[in-house]
């Protein structure tokens, strides 16, 4: 275990002190309190010890108050207490347990056994706090997710029963149908975007990698959202090179090209412009995608990547997603053996950059798995 988790030591006999730090000094901080106070304020304060061994023997020092208290207070019941005896106490060791300690030992156990105790208990309450955040995040995900799915699915329900009564009214049926299709393609993109995801996860992603030119590529695809509706009141301009070989899945390139572009259309004021760019570099070729919306500030760019992430900008369309759509752009470009990054600043735009290795010796058709 690195050093530099923290163990409180609440005992005021400096013999029992100097044989725990002996113990403990290589592997652990260890910070000393002398009574009860010492011992409250340590545990309360703004660095908290990972663990608290307690002298069991002085009843002075009324050691199973201390642990009462701590265990009585939300934020400090997690911190795992261990009572610490000269000898062996029967009673002591089920009281100290019944109040809330996680072990009890004696002085004359053996400074291996010691640390090994510690360092296990240490690690337990680690791997709970773990499994704790990972629950919150979960659940915090669940509530995203379904927020987000249920938008699409309320519009779906509220324009079918309008279609269902407007019987006669062709034009305004043929509108509502045309509005029921957004919101169930919106739905199959959310879908999409969850089942890649599972798949990224689970490290099951298969790459169908074949020659190819990254500029083709992207300029199809710029034709294509030529008649998106944001692009009607946004300029979109594509440059760069005429082509740009190398090898890559193009249903997964198409992807990529796709979400930086869609995210850019979602965030670019009317009037403005964003631009898609494809270059041969030196070892590959890099694909830039800039706009000019609203941008983020210095916190977004660390955490854009991760999964069900979004910026503190708003789009400025309808469309909403999930907070996936980077994540998986990211891993499908790392499998690649490429690199994404982003540069932004507030009220500037963003400008997405993704290198790819160039073309190299490959059978048509070869697959790799990530």
């Amino acid at each position: 275990m690195a050093q530099g988790e923290m163990v409180l030591v609440v005992d005021d006999n400096s013999f029992n002190i100097a044989v725990i730090e002996a113990v403990l000094v290589n592997e652990y901080q260890v910070k000393v309190a002398c009574d009860r106070g010492a011992a409250l304020a340590a545990a309360r304060g703004d660095n908290p010890p990972d663990l608290i061994l307690i002298d069991a023997s002085n009843p002075l020092l009324r050691g199973y108050d201390i642990c009462r208290a701590l265990q009585g207070d939300e934020k400090t019941r997690e911190i795992p207490i261990v009572f610490i005896t000269k000898r062996g106490e029967g009673a002591g060791e089920g009281l100290g347990l019944r109040l809330g300690a996680v072990d009890y030992m004696t002085l004359a156990i053996s400074p291996v056994v010691m640390r090994a105790r510690i360092r296990n208990h240490i690690l337990m309450r680690q791997r709970t706090r773990r499994l704790q955040e990972l629950n919150q995040l979960k659940n915090g995900m669940i509530s995203m997710v379904a927020h987000d799915l249920r938008n699409p699915l309320s519009a779906i329900q509220g324009f079918a029963g309008l279609a269902r009564r407007s019987s006669g009214d062709e034009a305004r049926q043929r509108e509502y149908i045309g509005i029921i299709e957004q919101g169930a393609s919106q739905l199959l993109r959310m879908v999409g975007d969850l089942l890649d995801y599972s798949v990224i996860e689970h490290g099951g992603m298969e790459l169908n990698r074949k020659a190819g030119d990254l500029a083709r590529l992207a300029r199809e695809r710029c034709r294509l959202f030529a008649g998106n509706e944001r692009a009607s009141e946004v300029q979109l301009l594509v440059g760069g090179a005429e082509q740009a070989p190398a090898t890559f899945d193009e249903d997964r390139m198409r992807q990529v090209v796709d979400n930086l572009i869609g995210n850019a259309l979602k965030f670019s004021p009317a009037n403005t412009v964003v631009s898609v760019a494809v270059e041969a570099v030196e070892g590959g070729v890099c694909l830039v995608v800039e706009d000019q919306g609203p941008g983020m500030p210095p916190e977004d760019l660390d955490r854009i990547f991760q999964p069900f992430t979004r910026s503190k900008a708003r789009p400025l369309g309808k469309e909403k997603g999930i907070g996936l759509g980077l994540s998986i752009v990211r891993n499908i470009v790392v499998a690649h053996g490429g690199t994404i990054r982003v540069e932004s600043e507030e009220g500037r735009g963003a400008k997405f950059s993704v290198w790819l290795p160039g073309s190299r010796t490959m059978a048509d058709g070869e697959s790799s798995i990530h």
